[in-house]
């Protein structure tokens, strides 16, 4: 509903060159409106969306220097959230996260391999047991079975493979 509201120019909606990052973020406590990007002749400004909507004579509220508030907003950030300690602890999260990520590849590598192996054993069993007279047709589906289960393996072990290697 918003968008259709919005002023079109040639058949195109109005779009303001400038970069207003903190639209929708800030809020006009009187009129529970969004401040949001506006342009008088060269000046930025944030503005309530009830005085753009209504007129600056029915919502008065102040317009906001849009360079003064990100600024504002941006020191307040780099001094209270984006600070080096919260940056250090935030990376050594990640590092700890990678690290237990790369053990439990590591672990479920080991037991699909061990899984495979154990497979080809079992598929060996069913040859040896064809050599030894068992009938060839008796031993088709188990040995069918087993490549599936190996082809599905292997592909879940490359799969991991590649997981580390992404990290």
């Amino acid at each position: 509903m918003l968008d259709a509201k919005k002023p079109k120019i040639s058949g195109r909606r109005k779009h303001s060159p400038n970069v207003y990052i903190l639209s929708g973020l800030l809020w006009c406590k009187e009129h529970d409106a969004p401040y949001t990007g506006h342009t008088n002749g060269e000046r930025m400004y944030y503005a309530c969306g009830n005085r753009k909507k209504l007129g600056k004579k029915l919502s008065p509220c102040p317009l906001l220097k849009k360079e003064a508030i990100e600024n504002f907003i941006l020191d307040n950030l780099k001094e209270n959230v984006i600070t080096r300690a919260a940056i250090k602890k935030g990376l050594e999260y990640i590092q700890a996260e990678d690290a237990k990520n790369h053990l439990e590849d590591d672990i479920e590598q080991k037991q699909v391999e061990g899984q495979i192996a154990q497979s080809n054993l079992e598929l060996n069993r069913c040859y040896a047991a064809i050599k030894s007279g068992v009938h060839v047709e008796a031993m088709a589906e188990p040995i069918n079975e087993l490549h599936e289960r190996i082809n599905k393996l292997n592909k879940r072990l490359a799969e991991i493979q590649r997981n580390g290697k992404r990290l």
